[in-house]
């Protein structure tokens, strides 16, 4: 008996052809598919392209080109760029916050000339001082010590104001003090107005030594009668600047001016200092005798005398300063007579010195 599958051969084989048929046609659709996709792809891309570069259809050409009104493009300036320093460039070493010198002191001082910073060695350019030290604390004195043992500058220490007092009476050679202001027995406030008392130091530099540089202290040292002061710990720029203001010497007489008014003669100009030393190296103390006793008329004239004569002897500095003290002499300015008083008479003792030395003689 034949299966029912030979009975209907032709109806299986149509089955197939026909699913082979269906097949195929889902597989073309399949690649057509891909191929539209790979295609708008590359339209894509190709699209930016052409929408840049795109000719100009035949009816843009034929129309006329309206040019856009631009504004002239502003030429930018080139951004300013911040410098970010970690280090910036220091100060000069001596330029000081805030002025460590007393504005009333009648003692002159040479201004101190810019440098780099100090070091040890330095303060060998004051070797032929004698400073003493008015300091209680032993690890201060140490400090002060080390700093200056190679420089040549004799130091004598004092433990506090009184003992301070003993040794100016027994030595009267110093040409600088450095005062603590805070010590026991007797403080340095205290010591410094004893001091000023004894006419012998008017002329004394005394440097106050405190860590408290508040404005009321400073303002009670100089009330003291301190001319300037330092703060502690000690700066070796600081104690430089100060022993430079005070120590150096500012030459009080122009020899080469002098000699130029003698002719040129130096012998000349000599003798005319000899006998300007002779007659008048007293004369700051006549002058300090008249103001003290009201004699301002013997003052006066006694300066107009002095003017003249350091004039042609090439003592500016001195001739400067006699012309300052006449004027406030004849102004009646006598808030102004001990501090003008002071600085004269500083400068005179000054100028005699000087000539002592250039005549080789005993001032």
């Amino acid at each position: 008996m034949p299966s029912i599958i030979t009975q209907n051969i032709e109806i299986v084989y149509a089955l197939l052809g026909f699913l082979v048929v269906i097949m195929i046609y889902v597989l073309i659709k399949i690649k057509t598919s891909q191929k539209n996709t790979k295609e708008i792809h590359a339209y894509d891309e190709k699209e930016v392209v052409k929408d840049i570069y795109d000719e100009p259809t035949k009816e843009q050409k034929q129309q006329p080109i309206k040019e856009e009104h631009k504004q002239p493009e502003k030429k930018q300036e080139p951004k300013k760029e911040t410098l970010h320093v970690n280090n910036p460039i220091p100060e000069p070493i001596n330029k000081k916050s805030q002025n460590p010198y007393n504005p009333n002191s009648h003692i002159a001082t040479v201004e101190v000339p810019l440098h780099d910073k100090i070091v040890k060695e330095n303060f060998k350019e004051f070797s032929n001082l004698k400073i003493l030290i008015a300091e209680d604390n032993v690890i201060n004195q140490k400090v002060i010590s080390g700093l200056l043992n190679e420089s040549g500058i004799e130091l004598v220490f004092a433990s506090d104001g009184l003992e301070t007092i003993s040794i100016l009476n027994n030595q009267n050679n110093f040409d600088l003090i450095l005062m603590d202001a805070h010590m026991p027995n007797m403080d340095g406030f205290e010591a410094t107005r004893k001091i000023r008392q004894n006419p012998k130091y008017a002329n004394l530099p005394i440097i106050a030594l405190s860590g408290d540089v508040s404005s009321d202290d400073v303002a009670k040292m100089y009330a003291s009668g301190m001319d300037a002061h330092l703060e502690k710990p000690l700066k070796m720029d600081a104690l430089y600047d100060i022993l430079y203001a005070f120590t150096k010497k500012s030459d009080e007489l122009d020899t080469q001016y002098g000699i130029e008014i003698s002719g040129g003669d130096e012998s000349f100009y000599k003798e005319i200092l000899k006998e300007f030393y002779n007659d008048y190296k007293t004369a700051h103390r006549k002058i300090l005798e008249f103001v003290e006793n009201n004699q301002i008329k013997q003052a006066d004239a006694y300066l107009l005398d002095i003017i003249g004569i350091t004039a042609n002897i090439g003592a500016h500095n001195v001739q400067k300063h006699a012309q300052a003290l006449k004027q406030i002499l004849q102004d009646k300015e006598e808030e102004k007579y001990q501090q003008s008083l002071h600085s004269f008479y500083n400068v005179y003792e000054k100028l005699i010195n000087e000539i002592a030395s250039y005549l080789e003689v005993k001032s």
